[in-house]
């Protein structure tokens, strides 16, 4: 029980996080739809684990734990069939320039936004969890 709610804690405030400085996600911050989804993309994560570990084990070995975000991914988008407040949106990205790094302009569809939110997700998710055990 302690480790769902710790769970729940660092899925709140990462998606809170998430929501507010990634474009792609459309999020209600009223406490009960916000509460509501993170607690029940917990409880997803938590749910399907077992089932994507054993289905995807020989890629999971092969790409060494990239099948991972395929689970979050697969959460995140049942969250947002079953919760109308969540919504993946389209956003014009505007390049970025550093140095010799030069990353063009470009517009993404729906899904993009869900495959990079879902990326970003597990980053901070992993960065919060890292900063806690310390």
């Amino acid at each position: 029980m302690r480790t769902i709610l710790r769970t729940w804690v660092i899925n709140s405030v990462v998606l809170a996080v998430l929501a507010w400085f990634f474009p792609g996600i459309s999020l209600s911050f009223q406490p009960q739809h916000f509460l509501l989804a993170s607690l029940l993309l917990t409880l997803i994560l938590k749910l399907i684990k077992p089932f994507f570990d054993l289905a995807f084990l020989p890629i999971h070995l092969l790409t060494l734990g990239l099948t991972r975000w395929l689970r979050a991914l697969a959460a995140f988008l049942l969250v947002h069939y079953l919760i109308p407040q969540i919504v993946f949106v389209p956003f014009y990205f505007s390049g970025f320039t550093w140095g010799a790094v030069q990353i063009q302009s470009f517009q993404t569809s729906w899904f993009i936004s869900l495959i990079l939110g879902t990326l970003f997700f597990n980053l901070l998710k992993k960065l919060i969890s890292w900063l806690l055990k310390k």
